[in-house]
């Protein structure tokens, strides 16, 4: 049975109750959490909600998200977008592009898929073809080694993910890592109703910034969470300027009709004085 068609959710109390990152969260996201997790539990992509398209796209990433889970719990959008930026922050949920997830599902599902095809390989139920096999063990041997296999490939491929994630790199290195993941830029670009152009430019931007800080190198992860949050307040502070300039341009542009009409009337009087 699939995971998600389950009708509990697989919680692991004492590693719940002894994460650090969750423990510093207030109560009321600890509690919006829990909430969060029964969600995922039931969506299609165990353990993972993707924004689509055509969902209603807001300025910001974690209100796009907070925007669709208020659909399905009770608790008002500020309150979810708050909750959900203090757990991304502190790595307990993760955004990546248009997707959010909790990583111990995620792993966990990968892990019940590739134990479910060794089953059917081997015969179905694990235990029932144990116990019909008894006098074939090498076939019973077999069996246990596709499982064996898979889970070593899954944590292999998982940790050579998670540590290229985490190793720091020269920032020069990692701006060309970034600008390379073209659905990241794309997703960005998406999410933040810019164009791409103006999503290189702002990593480009970004990379001085920390330069001119004295940080030359980066991870991954670091790099795209710190850049998310920069780039979320650029945002803000061109969406509240550009009131101030269109007044600025209509009082110019005033300025320049009153000479213009004064321009006019002078010619005017000129033409009747002669």
């Amino acid at each position: 049975m699939a995971l998600r068609d389950q009708p509990y959710l697989p919680l692991y109390v004492q590693d719940y109750l002894t994460d650090e990152k969750l423990a510093i969260c207030s109560w009321s996201t600890q509690g919006i959490y829990i909430k969060i997790l029964c969600i995922l539990h039931k969506q299609k992509e165990y353990g993972t909600i993707l924004f689509k398209q055509n969902d209603k796209q807001i300025l910001s990433t974690c209100l796009n998200f907070a925007s669709i889970f208020v659909r399905l719990l009770p608790v008002q959008l500020s309150e979810m977008e708050a909750a959900l930026q203090e757990l991304v922050d502190n790595e307990i949920l993760t955004i990546d592009g248009n997707k959010i997830f909790q990583k111990r599902m995620v792993k966990d599902n990968t892990i019940s898929e590739m134990r479910s095809k060794a089953a059917k390989k081997g015969g179905g139920n694990p235990i029932l073809f144990k116990q019909k096999n008894k006098q074939n063990p090498e076939y019973e041997n077999e069996y246990e080694n596709v499982i064996n296999n898979d889970n070593k490939i899954i944590n292999k491929v998982e940790k050579k993910e998670e540590f290229s994630m985490i190793l720091e790199y020269p920032l020069e290195k990692v701006k060309d890592i970034i600008l390379n993941d073209q659905s990241y830029i794309e997703t960005l670009s998406m999410n933040n109703h810019i164009t791409v152009i103006k999503t290189i430019q702002y990593v480009e931007e970004f990379c001085k910034k920390l330069e001119n800080e004295g940080i030359n190198e980066k991870s991954i992860r670091d790099f795209k969470s710190h850049f998310a949050r920069w780039l979320n307040i650029e945002l803000k502070k061109e969406s509240q300027s550009k009131p101030l300039q269109s007044e600025r341009e209509k009082r110019m542009e005033g300025v320049r009709q009153l000479k213009a009409d004064s321009a006019a009337i002078l010619e005017h009087l000129n033409i009747k004085l002669s």
